[in-house]
C-alpha cells in the first residue's frame, strides 16, 4: 500500500484564496491522486505518481482545500497546546480571507453541491470548521483568564460564519428529504463545536445545546441513517467511519451517562460493525466508495477509534487493531492526535448498553449481544450483517478473511459488485475491493463497475443497481456456511454464491441460472479474479474442466483449484487478463483472470453446480476452490 504524503505546517500557513473540491486533485491522464505541491499558487505544478505534470485549475483549487484543512488542524493542535500566538495569527488571516470572499455561496461550486462559502461544498466547510472551532474552544480551556483582545472579534466572526454556512446547508438537505445524508452528521458536528466555542468565549465551558433533543440533531440523524445491524445506510466502510467520527466529535464534553441509551446502542453497534469487517492487521476494507491508503484517512480512523474507546472503555481491545495500524503509519502525528483528544468524552463502564465484541463464532449484526464463548485461536469465525449485506468468514490462525458483499446498492456511493467475494490476509490483500479514486478522476466509474470486482458479469453489460438475499448463515462442526443470491443484477438471471470455510480451506461455488425470456442478456458469463498479489493460472493436464492458480510469493501463498461441473455447450476457459491495481495505484496494472464460458445464456438454464472433491491442502498452505455452472 502507499500513503499520500502531506505537508505539516508548524506556523500558520493560511492559503490566501478559497478552496475548490479536493476530489479534483487527480491526474487527467492516469486518474491517480496527484502528489502534494509546495504552495497554493495558481501556477503551482503538480506531479502524478506516473510522472505527469499538471497545473492550474481545478488542481490548484483542490490542493488549496487540503492546505486549508491542514491549517485548520494546526489551529486545533495549537489551541490544545495553549499556543495563543498561533491561534490568533491564524484567526486574523481567516477573518481577512472571509471578508474578501464575502457573505455569499461559493460561485464556482457545481450545481449538485450543497454550497459552502470558503469551499465549493458546505461539507468541506463543516470539516474545516470543526477543527477551527475546537482550536478556539481548547484555547479557552487552556487559558481561561487570558485576554484575547482583538482576536476575540476575529474568533466570533469566524464562528458566526461557520454557523451560518452549516445551518443553511443542513436546512437545504432537510428540505430535500435528505436527513440521512452523511453531510448531516458533519454539519451537525460543526454546529455543535462552533456553538460550544462561542459559549467558551463567554466563559461557559459546560454547554450541551440541543444535540440530542433537536429535530435535526445527532439522535434524529442516527435514527434515520443507521440500519438495524449497525451499518450506515450506504454500506461503505469509509462513509460509515465518516459518520461515526462526526457523531463522536459532536459529543465533546459529554459523558456517557448523559447520552440516551438508544443513541449509545447505535454508536456501539456502529463501532462493532467497523471492527467486525476489519482484517487481522487492522485494515478496513475499501468496499464501495472508500479511499485506499491515504494518510488523512489514517488520521480519521485513529481519531475515531480513540474516541470510541473513550466512550466505551470496554471496547479498547476491540478497537485496537484499527487504531494501532493507523498509529504505526502516522508516527508522531498519531501521538499528537491522541494527546489532543484526550478526555473528549466521559466513558461508560463495562456493560453499558450491551457489548458487541466480534470474535470467532457466529454473530449476526454488530449489536447482537454478548460475545461468543472463547474459541481456539485458529477457529473459523462468521459474522453477518443482513441489512448492509456483508457476510464475513475468517480463520483466526492465519488471519485469512473473506467478505461476501450482497447488500443494497448504497446510493451514489454504491458499486456494481453484487455477490463479490473479497480475500484479505494479515499484511496482504489477496483479492481486495479496489476502492475508489478521487471522484474527479475519470476512473471513478470504471472502478465502481462490475469489471473491477470479483463477481459475475454477463457479456459487456453492467450489473444493475440491486440488492441480494441472504440464503444461509451457520456454523457446523467448526465450518462456516454462507450463501446469498440476487435476481436483480441482470434481467431474467439468478446469481447465487455459496461460501464454505473450514479450518484449512475455503470453497466458493457460483451458480448462474437464466430464464427463458426475451430480456435475458446474451453473451459470455465471466467470473472475475481480481488479485492484488502476484497471480498465475494454469490448466490441469488431461482435465479440460479444471485449472490451478497460485496467489502471492514467498511464504505468503494461496493455491486455488477451479473446475466446471460439466462440459459447457460453448467455448470456455480461465484466462489471464490485465486489471488495474487498487485505487491508490490506478496507474499500475496487475495480472488477473476471467473465468469465462459462452453458454448461449438466453433461454438456456443452468444445470447446477457442485463443489470440488479434491482433498484440501493442509496448513500452512491455504487453498480455495471454486465451481461455476453454465
Amino acid at each position: 500500500m502507499t500513503a499520500t504524503p502531506q505537508t505539516t505546517y508548524e506556523r500558520p500557513a493560511i492559503p490566501n484564496r478559497p478552496g475548490g473540491w479536493w476530489h479534483n486533485f487527480a491526474c487527467p491522464v492516469h486518474g491517480a491522486e496527484l502528489l502534494p505541491g509546495e504552495s497554493t499558487s495558481e501556477t503551482q505544478t503538480f506531479r502524478c505518481p506516473a510522472g505527469c505534470e499538471v497545473s492550474g485549475e481545478p488542481y490548484s483549487g483542490a490542493w488549496t482545500v487540503m492546505c486549508h484543512q491542514q491549517a485548520a488542524r494546526r489551529i486545533r493542535l495549537a489551541g490544545h497546546r495553549g499556543d495563543a500566538a498561533h491561534v490568533f495569527e491564524a484567526l486574523a488571516q481567516y477573518r481577512a480571507l472571509l471578508d474578501t470572499v464575502g457573505n455569499k455561496p461559493n460561485e464556482d461550486a457545481e450545481p449538485w453541491m450543497v454550497r459552502g462559502r470558503l469551499f465549493h461544498q458546505a461539507l468541506t466547510e463543516a470539516i474545516w470548521g470543526v477543527a477551527v472551532a475546537d482550536g478556539i474552544w481548547a484555547l479557552c480551556e487552556q487559558l481561561p483568564d487570558f485576554d484575547w483582545g482583538p482576536a476575540e472579534d476575529d474568533a466570533r466572526s469566524l464562528l458566526a460564519a461557520i454557523l451560518e454556512t452549516v445551518r443553511a446547508g443542513r436546512a437545504e438537505l432537510i428540505d430535500a428529504g435528505k436527513l440521512k445524508s452523511n453531510y448531516t452528521a458533519w454539519l451537525t458536528a460543526a454546529e455543535r463545536l462552533a456553538s460550544g466555542a462561542l459559549a467558551a468565549l463567554d466563559g461557559d465551558l459546560d454547554t450541551r445545546g440541543d444535540l440530542m433533543t433537536g429535530p435535526v440533531g445527532l439522535a434524529r440523524h442516527l435514527q434515520a441513517a443507521i440500519l438495524p445491524d449497525g451499518w450506515e445506510w450506504e454500506g461503505a466502510p469509509y462513509y460509515h467511519m465518516f459518520v461515526l467520527r462526526a457523531s463522536l466529535l459532536s459529543l465533546r464534553g459529554w459523558s456517557a451517562v448523559e447520552i440516551p441509551e438508544e443513541t449509545q446502542q447505535t454508536l456501539r453497534a456502529m463501532i462493532g460493525a467497523l471492527t467486525a469487517i476489519s482484517t487481522a492487521d487492522g485494515t478496513v476494507p475499501a468496499i464501495h466508495d472508500s479511499p485506499v491508503a491515504r494518510r488523512a484517512q489514517d488520521l480519521e480512523y485513529l481519531e475515531t477509534m480513540e474516541l470510541a474507546s473513550q466512550l466505551f472503555p470496554d471496547l479498547v481491545a476491540q478497537t485496537a487493531a484499527i487504531r494501532d495500524a493507523a498509529a504505526a503509519r502516522l508516527g508522531s502525528e498519531a501521538r499528537e492526535t491522541v494527546a489532543m483528544i484526550r478526555g473528549w468524552i466521559g466513558g461508560a463502564g463495562d456493560g453499558v448498553a450491551g457489548r458487541s465484541e466480534s470474535g470467532p463464532g457466529t454473530q449476526t449484526g454488530a449489536a447482537a449481544g454478548p460475545a461468543e464463548p472463547a474459541q481456539p485461536e485458529d477457529a473459523v469465525g462468521l459474522s453477518v450483517f443482513p441489512d448492509a449485506g456483508f457476510g464475513i468468514v475468517r480463520q483466526g490462525g492465519t488471519g485469512f478473511s473473506a467478505i461476501l458483499d450482497f447488500g443494497p446498492h448504497g446510493g451514489s456511493h454504491g458499486h456494481f459488485d453484487k455477490l463479490a467475494l473479497y480475500f484479505y490476509g494479515r499484511g496482504v490483500w489477496w483479492q481486495p475491493d479496489p476502492g475508489a479514486p478521487p471522484y474527479g478522476s475519470f476512473l471513478r466509474y470504471p472502478y465502481a463497475g462490475v469489471r473491477s470486482h470479483p463477481t459475475v458479469r454477463i457479456g459487456n453489460g453492467e450489473q444493475a443497481e440491486c440488492s441480494g438475499k441472504l440464503l444461509d448463515t451457520r456454523m457446523d462442526g467448526g465450518t462456516a456456511f454462507l450463501a446469498a443470491e440476487t435476481r436483480g443484477a441482470y434481467p431474467g438471471v439468478l446469481l447465487r454464491r455459496r461460501v464454505i470455510m473450514a479450518p484449512d480451506h475455503i470453497i466458493d461455488i457460483f451458480d448462474v441460472e437464466a430464464d427463458h425470456g426475451a430480456d435475458t442478456p446474451s453473451g459470455e458469463i465471466s467470473l472475475g479474479f481480481r488479485p492484488d498479489v502476484d497471480f498465475a493460472v494454469r490448466p490441469v493436464p488431461g482435465d479440460p474442466l479444471q485449472w490451478r492458480s497460485t496467489w502471492g510469493e514467498g511464504s505468503e501463498l494461496l493455491f486455488g483449484t477451479h473446475l466446471l461441473p460439466h462440459t459447457p455447450q460453448g467455448p470456455f476457459g480461465l484466462r489471464s487478463v490485465p486489471v488495474r491495481a487498487p485505487a491508490d495505484r490506478p496507474h499500475l496494472w496487475r495480472s488477473g483472470a476471467d473465468w469465462t464460458l459462452d453458454a448461449g445464456l438466453a433461454g438456456n438454464p443452468s444445470r447446477g453446480s457442485r463443489p470440488c472433491t479434491q482433498p484440501p491442502i493442509r496448513q500452512p498452505d491455504w487453498t480455495f476452490r471454486t465451481a461455476e455452472s453454465s
